[in-house]
């Protein structure tokens, strides 16, 4: 006769017991619902940034790493944009369109930063140079060596000594804003 007591009991007691007729559906469809409701708060919050994160990334010069060591925060341009496969970039006060940086063509770059970052790869390429050839396995220093195209006479000029500056990135990320 214990057994038949103990057993009602434990079932009374939230112990997976819990049938429709005690409200097990509903608490459930609360829970899944409170679920959907977190995801898509995560999702609104990855893809908009608070202003706090763009006044903080704004002063930062560095990013940390996956591992944690932080990604110096340089650029060699103080404008950027893309166009498929293009990315048309100011460098000392001109125009130019990318050819390649530091012996990486622009269309492999893009492509790397389309499959590694998604729908953000335009801002990683043109704000976190950095980390990007990093992750290509070309470790960007100080500075780089660029091959650019000017836009009027499709002119190559290669630049074996292009500053890789704090300044410049935070011009790109300012005219990105």
């Amino acid at each position: 006769m214990i057994p038949l007591v103990v057993v009602p009991f434990l079932f009374s007691c939230g112990d997976g017991g819990i049938d429709s007729n005690q409200g097990g559906a509903s608490e459930k469809q609360t829970m899944e619902a409170e679920i959907a409701k977190l995801k898509e708060r995560v999702k609104k919050l990855e893809s908009e940034e608070s202003l706090e994160t763009k006044s903080a990334l704004k002063d930062s010069q560095l990013e940390p790493e996956a591992s944690g060591a932080p990604f110096a925060r340089l650029s060699p341009f103080t404008e950027v944009s893309c166009d498929k496969d293009k990315a048309l970039v100011a460098f000392s006060d001109k125009r130019y369109e990318l050819i390649s940086i530091d012996g990486l063509s622009t269309k492999q770059i893009l492509d790397f930063c389309r499959e590694t970052f998604s729908t953000r790869w335009e801002k990683r390429f043109a704000e976190d140079l950095v980390e990007v050839m990093s992750g290509m396995g070309k470790e960007a220093g100080t500075i780089v060596s660029l091959v650019l195209k000017e836009l009027d006479t499709n002119n190559l000029i290669t630049v074996p000594d292009a500053p890789m500056t704090a300044e410049n990135r935070r011009a790109v990320w300012e005219s990105r804003q």
